[in-house]
């Protein structure tokens, strides 16, 4: 879990808005539960836009295969990442969350 620290660390830094540099300078104190819930709230966000650029592209029909899809999927894997992070924190905040095992 300590190796988790520093990347969960810089992610709810970029989230709230502080620079990558601040975040790296000093060991960061464990995120609180008001943060966690906010970047949980954030995400929730993303993933309704996301939704809804997804449904536009189908509209659209965009081809399965380019450039734009590409890029939601890269979306759609970093968003899943740190959600699953955000739920490992917080897991009464990811209804149906199961911790991975390790």
């Amino acid at each position: 879990m300590r190796t988790r620290r520093p990347l969960v660390s810089l992610l709810l830094a970029s989230a709230l808005g502080l620079t990558p540099a601040l975040a790296l300078a000093a060991e960061p104190a464990a995120p609180t539960a008001a943060q966690v819930k906010e970047l949980q709230d954030q995400l929730a966000a993303m993933k309704k836009e996301m939704d809804a650029m997804r449904a536009e592209l189908q509209r659209q029909n965009a081809p399965p295969q380019g450039p734009m899809m590409g890029h939601m999927m890269q979306m759609q894997n970093h968003w899943q990442m740190m959600h699953d992070q955000s739920c490992g924190m917080r897991p009464e905040g990811c209804p149906g969350y199961t911790a991975p095992k390790q």
